[in-house]
């Protein structure tokens, strides 16, 4: 998805490592595609693409935007010969969102004056409403809590 921003890419790769330290994205989805391109309208454009190598980074009982429940991640993309499997909506809305509170002038997707049939997100109340409010108060986050031989185990921090 096309991002324009005045975020540098440094700036942009910050903001999917802060909500990956809320725990609001799946520690192992990094970028499969970040590429610096042209924006007409902010001074930096870029092509970006959300994934994963594991298929099975999923949250026990994730469902998607629609309900269902998943267990593994569907989307796959091909990366150089290797498996690459796409980001979740989720994922991907928490991203944009915590894009949005770095730049609030941001843009995802077309330049509504340029195209016939504008699609994206072109600002953060635009983005709210196409998703419903999903996106802006997430749940308190808690570190990963595993389990192993009856002792309950929390990461130190």
């Amino acid at each position: 998805m096309k991002l324009h921003t005045s975020l540098t890419m440094q700036e942009v790769d910050a903001t999917l490592h802060r909500v990956k330290t809320k725990g609001l994205i799946a520690w192992d989805v990094d970028f499969a595609v970040g590429i610096p391109g042209r924006s007409a309208t902010h001074p930096y454009g870029y092509e970006i693409q959300l994934g994963t190598y594991d298929q099975d980074s999923l949250p026990a009982g994730y469902t998607d935007q629609n309900g269902h429940r998943l267990r593994v991640r569907r989307t796959r993309q091909g990366n150089g010969g290797e498996k690459r499997w796409g980001a979740t909506w989720h994922e991907w809305g928490w991203f944009i969102a915590e894009v949005f509170a770095a730049d609030p002038g941001a843009r995802w997707g077309q330049d509504p004056a340029r195209a016939r049939r504008p699609w994206g997100y072109f600002s953060p109340e635009d983005f709210h409403a196409k998703t419903d409010g999903q996106f802006r108060n997430p749940a308190p986050w808690a570190p990963p809590v595993t389990v192993r031989d009856g002792i309950v185990r929390i990461p130190a921090s």
